[in-house]
């Protein structure tokens, strides 16, 4: 039983911390023992004057007249759990130490905290105490209610986690840095709008129209005065609602994060109109837009990816693993073909088999630089809107579908306003390589979108050349 009671003691003591042990409380001597007490000991909680114990008599489960070993008991002591190796004294003294020498001035902190180095205080301080505050610990006995209490308290502000507004950063950090000026615990500013609002206020004297009547124009004007602060604290107060709801604050919400995730995709005009809607809703409406344009652009990626296993004749959705496997091994193959046609690649240029040369760069002399691959255009912005010619042309150009549509409505408006299009137009409006003018301008005329003009030059020669030869034909041998 007593070495029961002693392993209970131990883990509790354990759990409080640990530290500081052994050093005198000033809490008197034991009862039982007469030793002088140290922390932790042991106090009864159903004798009168409350009796204490030292651990020793606790565990060996001691009793004197009027106390029993099964008396309700509480463990005293300045343990505080905060961090390992940091006893409850020492939270006291460094607190202590704080208050005297000011907050910043941690070699003179250290001086105070023998074994403590200046970094390990200032480390400790801000952590258990700016950054991560202990919680209120559970009293034991409730208090009763005194006088002094007020009868109603307002209720704690709860800060749900994931939640960025108002914005705290972390003292150190990169977002705290661009919030300079912004006191993030406070959710104001150091320099507020309007910071003269209670200067008058300074030159008003409470007391000198004190027992005179309404009527008095010097009451009056203290009260307009006072009316006139109360408004510009009002404004205040608005400013700053403002500044939060339309995230003026750098990083004030998930906005510029999502926005960032999702500028590949949207297209760049409404990109670059989603910040301003931040002055006409609050962030929070705009966050919940932005959201969901970012869930209909992964529908319309899973929709476009569906139609391409459905082109390719996949009816379930067990066969989409063997497809896959078998689209990367097709791909892999076809990489490789390339690389020894142009050469090797870095693996030689010429290729043996039993001593002969099979493929050598002089049987391809016409082979110069490695092609690029297509470029994958499936979910940009605008490939919904090009036809299977015209995604294949995109992906031959390495060239976006929206710039594509943009040419494409450039050249199609044109050649509806002048009865047809020539190429030498187009590269003039283009104005963008001359191979991808001439990819751009055949796909738009194959599929029947324009109607190509031969040049002036052209038709006179050919006309000519046909005027030739019918009166060669005419004249006799």
């Amino acid at each position: 039983m007593e070495a029961d009671l002693c392993a209970v003691v131990l883990c509790l003591w354990g759990s409080l911390g640990g530290g500081g042990a052994g050093s005198g409380t000033g809490a008197g001597a034991c009862r039982r023992c007469g030793a002088a007490l140290a922390e932790p000991y042991v106090s009864c909680w159903a004798c009168p004057g409350r009796p204490s114990l030292c651990l020793e008599c606790f565990a060996r489960g001691a009793e004197f007249p009027g106390h029993a070993s099964s008396h309700p008991y509480s463990l005293e002591g300045r343990c505080c759990p905060l961090e390992e190796g940091w006893g409850g004294g020492e939270e006291l003294a460094l607190l202590g130490a704080v208050e005297e020498c000011g907050l910043g001035n941690w070699e003179a902190v250290s001086a105070r905290m023998p074994g403590r180095a200046p970094h390990h205080c200032r480390d400790h301080y801000h952590r258990h105490y700016l950054t991560h505050p202990p919680p209120e610990l559970a009293r034991l006995v409730p208090t009763p209610p005194t006088l002094a209490d007020p009868p109603h308290t307002a209720d704690p502000i709860e800060y749900v986690a994931g939640t960025e507004q108002p914005p705290r950063p972390l003292p150190g950090t990169p977002a705290a840095a661009s919030l300079a000026g912004y006191c993030a615990a406070r959710g104001d500013f150091l320099v507020e709008a309007d910071p003269a609002a209670e200067a008058i206020l300074a030159e008003v004297d409470p007391e000198l129209f004190e027992g005179v009547g309404a009527e008095c124009p010097g009451a009056a004007l203290v009260v307009a005065v006072a009316d006139a602060y109360r408004r510009r604290v009002a404004e205040r107060h608005h400013v700053r609602r403002v500044v939060r709801d339309a995230g003026l604050l750098v990083g004030a919400g998930r906005l510029a994060t999502t926005l960032a995730r999702l500028r590949p995709t949207l297209p760049s005009g409404l990109m670059r109109a989603l910040p301003r809607l931040l002055t006409l809703v609050p962030g929070q409406d705009l966050e919940e837009v932005v959201a969901g344009l970012a869930a209909e652009w992964e529908l319309r990626q899973q929709v476009q990816q569906l139609r391409e296993y459905r082109q390719a004749g996949i009816t379930r959705q067990a066969g989409v693993a063997t497809y896959e496997t078998l689209r990367r091994r097709r791909e892999a193959t076809h990489r490789e073909r390339e690389c020894l046609v142009s050469g090797g690649a870095g693996r030689g240029g010429d290729w043996k088999v039993e001593g002969r040369c099979v493929l050598s760069r002089a049987v391809l002399p016409g082979v110069g630089r490695r092609a690029r691959p297509p470029l994958d255009v499936s979910g940009m912005p605008g490939y919904e809107g090009l036809t299977r010619a015209e995604r294949e042309a995109c992906a031959e150009l390495h060239m976006p579908p929206e710039a594509f549509l943009r040419h494409k409505r450039l050249l199609v408006g044109e050649a509806r306003r002048c009865g047809g299009l020539r190429l030498a137009q187009a590269r003039t409006l283009l104005k963008i390589d001359v191979n991808k003018t001439r990819r751009i301008y055949d796909t738009l005329q194959h599929a029947g979108d324009i109607t190509a003009i031969t040049a002036p030059h052209a038709r006179h020669a050919a006309n000519t050349t046909a005027s030739t030869t019918t009166t060669t034909e005419t004249l006799p041998s």
